[in-house]
């Protein structure tokens, strides 16, 4: 199984069938290790469970999503938090990318796609750091 497809993914959002459709859209990309929350406080409850990615909803019911970030990134910075709204807001996609999420999609349009896009480009991410780290590890211990 690909080591990507083993990443612990939390789903944030108060609209039901938002949930299981994203859940549902994960689990037939072969991803297997995701969980659903229908708000903020409860993600940020479950975060000792260790994520590897947040997707969370600009408004996950009882707290902004920014705020739900800010708390993620406190807790841990090294977590990749996508914030998704259902409104194109400029500002608001400024103001998350300024507190550290690392993308905003809008959940219009072609939201499912876009989501395994924003995904590919995290393990991308990830996979040139890892190798950054590696190297500048074998150059230390020389």
């Amino acid at each position: 199984m690909d080591d990507k497809l083993k990443r612990k993914i939390f789903l944030v959002d108060d609209d039901p069938f938002s949930l299981t459709m994203y859940g549902a859209y994960l689990d037939g990309q072969g991803y297997k290790n995701v969980s659903g929350f229908a708000s903020g406080g409860t993600v940020l409850e479950k975060l000792k469970e260790g994520p590897d990615i947040v997707l969370l909803d600009h408004r996950p019911g009882d707290m902004p999503g920014l705020e739900v970030l800010d708390r993620i990134k406190r807790y841990n910075p090294n977590i990749y938090v996508v914030l998704m709204s259902s409104q194109e807001e400029k500002k608001m996609a400024e103001a998350a990318v300024q507190a550290g999420a690392f993308d905003y999609i809008t959940k219009e349009g072609a939201v499912l796609p876009r989501i395994t896009e924003v995904l590919n480009r995290i393990f991308t991410v990830q996979e040139y750091l890892n190798k950054k780290n590696s190297q500048s590890s074998r150059f230390f211990f020389l």
